[in-house]
């Protein structure tokens, strides 16, 4: 799995729309199509000023074919029930998605009263259709990628923390993980192909007893 990140800034006061959460098992057809373009549309609007190049793709590859790949290859997986994927609608058009997974505690000292390791939940994939002011090429933010990653945590209610990696030249992501209580771990969580251009978060899930 790798670790390909965006979300939307917490600003809910601009926005009267009224979204919902859906968590999916088997994912149809038309529902894997919304997913791709979502993805396609979330990340080529991010990398739009990066170079093949300098995203670390291999000569020839392109942006458009890289994503599509990577999405594909999770939407497997969660077929498979490798992975595990939650929707966000607005007014019944899908606006953003989340991907993740269960996975094997990173902090070996958090240990369950029978001696077996806790858990963490790592996020795969987080990605939002940009959207946009009239006649402006400004986003509107309205705190979309802030409901995905609580569903996360309202579902895994075990877990011990939140773990991602995200890209480094993805500042934006880096910002709205921060800003939701996520620290760097200053190296990536998960291997993959060129670990160089990421960087791991994580977050303790704080529960009350």
């Amino acid at each position: 799995m790798h670790a390909r990140i965006f979300s939307s800034k917490i600003n809910r006061t601009k926005s009267t729309l009224e979204a919902s959460i859906e968590w999916h098992t088997m994912p149809s057809a038309l529902l894997q199509k919304k997913i791709i373009a979502t993805h396609l549309a979330s990340f080529l609007d991010l990398y739009r000023d990066y170079s093949e190049k300098q995203l670390g793709l291999k000569p020839g590859l392109s942006k458009e074919a890289w994503l599509t790949k990577m999405i594909e290859e999770e939407l497997e997986e969660i077929k498979q029930g490798k992975l595990y994927l939650a929707t966000i609608s607005l007014e019944d058009n899908i606006a953003g998605f989340i991907v993740c997974a269960p996975v094997k505690a990173r902090h070996k000292e958090e240990k369950m009263k029978d001696n077996d390791l806790k858990t963490d939940v790592y996020i795969s994939l987080l990605a939002i259709k940009p959207f946009r002011y009239f006649r402006s090429q400004d986003k509107i933010h309205i705190g979309l990628g802030q409901q995905l990653v609580d569903s996360v945590e309202s579902r895994f209610t075990g877990a011990n923390m939140i773990t991602l990696d995200t890209r480094l030249i993805n500042k934006p992501a880096m910002s709205f993980y921060e800003r939701l209580g996520f620290n760097s771990t200053g190296k990536r969580t998960l291997g993959g192909s060129n670990p160089d251009y990421y960087t791991g978060y994580e977050k303790f899930v704080m529960r009350q007893v």
